[in-house]
């Protein structure tokens, strides 16, 4: 039986060999519906992660019983099944403004929170390999009694040599110089899945230690030629698209990245 604690972060990974679709990031989607213990239904999706593989995710925030199904839209592969939500390690929740006074912040919009904030600009830590980040880093502001951290990006989007995103640290390791995807004319096919799973890793930390997030991620302009790729013209169906292919259903179930923003052209669109 698998268990999940209430307001963590359930898991499904997925091998399709069954599928025969070109560009598995656009030509196929991983269909989901989750069933509260109150009987709630809420769809969701998921997520390409490279060779045969997809994975599910999702925030149980009752307790209970779930159950979910699952299939693909090219129906080469369907399934179901169920976990067990429980109360013991749940984390906070999601934050949101309180609905008693919207001055103020609150987990899930009830229990009032006072955020001890700590910012961290776009590139520097979050171009660091997770743990090396997680022991030298993120387990400091732990120490301190923060519970929230915000950074302008969270994903190495642009090379080392952007002087004002890109910077590395100083006294780390080796950073990360790749970007989300290495052709800006055609994201799906070029995609970096390891700095997304560099992403998740420090993303996974920050939730485990009850670290709100707070980010805004741009994908205009990415890539070693910048430019050519500009979100802001894209129409409305494709941003959504696009966003809804890898961003959301990758980090949208971390209950600490309650607040999320896509940013292109001094505009943003939520991602949550």
């Amino acid at each position: 039986m698998t268990i999940i604690p209430q307001y963590r972060l359930f898991e499904l990974e997925l091998s399709n060999t069954n599928t025969s679709v070109v560009n598995r990031f656009t030509d196929i989607w991983l269909n989901a519906t989750f069933w509260s213990p109150s009987g709630q239904e809420l769809p969701f999706w998921g997520f390409y992660d490279g060779g045969i593989s997809w994975r599910l995710r999702y925030m149980p925030h009752q307790v209970g019983s779930w159950r979910y199904n699952y299939s693909f839209s090219d129906g080469s592969l369907a399934g179901e099944g169920w976990f067990e939500c429980e109360a013991e390690g749940a984390g906070p929740g999601v934050l949101q403004v309180y609905k008693a006074n919207p001055h103020w912040f609150a987990y899930n919009g009830d229990s009032p929170v006072f955020l001890k904030s700590y910012y961290n600009k776009a590139g520097g830590i979050t171009r660091q390999d997770p743990s090396w980040a997680a022991q030298n880093f993120y387990q400091k502001i732990v120490d301190r009694g923060y519970n929230h951290h915000m950074s302008s990006g969270f994903l190495p989007v642009l090379p080392l040599t952007a002087e004002w995103d890109g910077q590395p640290l100083l006294d780390g390791p080796a950073a990360i110089n790749k970007t989300i995807y290495t052709d800006p004319r055609s994201p799906s096919t070029s995609m970096e899945l390891d700095v997304w799973h560099s992403m998740e890793g420090h993303l996974g930390f920050l939730n485990d230690h009850d670290i709100a997030v707070d980010f805004f991620q741009g994908f205009s302009s990415q890539g070693p030629d910048s430019g050519v790729l500009n979100f802001g013209a894209l129409s409305a169906e494709t941003q959504v698209f696009w966003v809804s292919q890898q961003p959301k259903p990758n980090s949208n179930p971390h209950p600490n990245a309650g607040m999320v923003g896509l940013v292109h052209r001094g505009e943003t669109l939520p991602l949550c």
